[in-house]
């Protein structure tokens, strides 16, 4: 049987473990609100934490996402940083070339592109809409990329998803992959390109579920796929 003073005392104890806890679920909420970074913002012509998208990945740390609102954005952007580059609305958040070298250049890896137009890269051989260069695990998604020599290169780059891009009236080819392995590509629409889908010393990708359609060649397994 409990005496009296016992059971102050687990009283005591009792409040004392429940004051830890209640200070505890405190700062765990504290915790999680205070590592809800609000993600870096593009805009040309409002305000926003930068002006151009690649102002924005120059002062970025790694892993940082970065909204681009609405507008067009004459660059050539290289993304040499992980970070994840999320357009607002893709008909109208722009990336335009001016006709010169890549409209976007991949150096880094686990980079994410998201709801872009990409256009007018230049005309010389290589030159593309999206470039992966040496650039492994990223994500290309839901952009449309058009009016560029080649629509996106891959080069010595693997384990990438290209997934719901529209790709169309590029130039040469709409996907290009140079040594490139283990890459996928789904849900996307290929059309009005010279190539559709041209493999040059890659093997062992996926292409699935993809729309490839009015190109003067759909799939060109070309030299040692």
């Amino acid at each position: 049987m409990l005496t009296e003073e016992t059971v102050i005392k687990l009283k005591k104890i009792l409040s004392i473990l429940f004051t830890i806890f209640c200070l505890l679920s405190m700062l765990s909420l504290v915790g999680w609100k205070s590592v809800e970074a609000s993600p870096t913002t593009v805009d040309d012509d409002g305000p926003a934490d930068f002006h151009t998208i690649q102002e924005a990945i120059n002062n970025a740390s790694s892993g940082e996402v970065i909204f681009v609102h609405k507008g067009t954005y004459y660059e050539n952007v290289v993304v040499n940083k992980t970070v994840s580059l999320i357009g607002e609305e893709r008909d109208s958040t722009i990336i335009d070339g001016r006709g010169t070298n890549n409209v976007i250049s991949i150096t880094a890896s686990n980079v994410t592109i998201h709801g872009f137009t990409i256009r007018n890269s230049g005309s010389s051989l290589y030159d593309c809409g999206i470039l992966i260069d040496h650039s492994d695990s990223n994500n290309i998604s839901h952009n449309t990329i058009s009016n560029n020599n080649d629509g996106i290169s891959l080069y010595y780059s693997s384990n990438n998803l290209v997934t719901s891009n529209t790709i169309s009236e590029n130039y040469y080819n709409g996907i290009v992959l140079y040594s490139s392995t283990r890459n996928v590509f789904s849900s996307n629409t290929v059309s009005n390109n010279y190539f559709g889908v041209s493999f040059y010393y890659s093997s062992n990708n996926v292409v699935s579920s993809n729309t490839i359609l009015d190109n003067q060649v759909g799939i060109y397994p070309a030299f040692d796929s």
